[in-house]
């Protein structure tokens, strides 16, 4: 049997900071989780919108593009494929918080600005341990 860590044990609203400070408070988690699904929504408006231009703007074989072809062709895909990432990141956000483990950094274990979240709702990581 291994022993859980204190990230395991504690939910993300009674996590204390390296302060020793509450990080997230039960009223902050449900704006929190408000917060992530409206973001949820308007991926999902976004994806609505995108996807019959998606079916509609399929690459033309012609040998002239006009700028707006081109744009559709090589940028909305891209864009689609970043709204669709973020939309899934957003669900595991909300996933976390019914698991009761939301706010907690994935790298140390340690709880995640409150800051950050409201910010970001969908990120895993504290500041430092982000790479930034």
């Amino acid at each position: 049997m291994g022993t859980a860590t204190a990230a395991q044990t504690k939910p993300a609203s009674h996590a204390k900071n390296g302060n020793g400070q509450k990080e997230l408070s039960p009223e902050q988690l449900k704006e929190l989780e408000e917060l992530i699904k409206q973001k949820l929504e308007e991926k999902n408006g976004d994806i609505e919108f995108m996807d019959p231009l998606l079916k509609e703007g399929e690459p033309s074989h012609h040998s002239i593009h006009s700028a707006e072809n081109s744009c559709r062709d090589e940028v909305l895909p891209q864009t689609m494929g970043l709204v669709v990432t973020n939309r899934s990141q957003l669900a595991e956000a909300l996933e976390r918080i019914n698991k009761g483990i939301y706010g907690i950094c994935f790298v140390c274990g340690k709880p995640i600005e409150a800051r950050r979240l409201f910010a970001m709702p969908e990120t895993t990581t504290h500041y430092k341990c982000s790479g930034n």
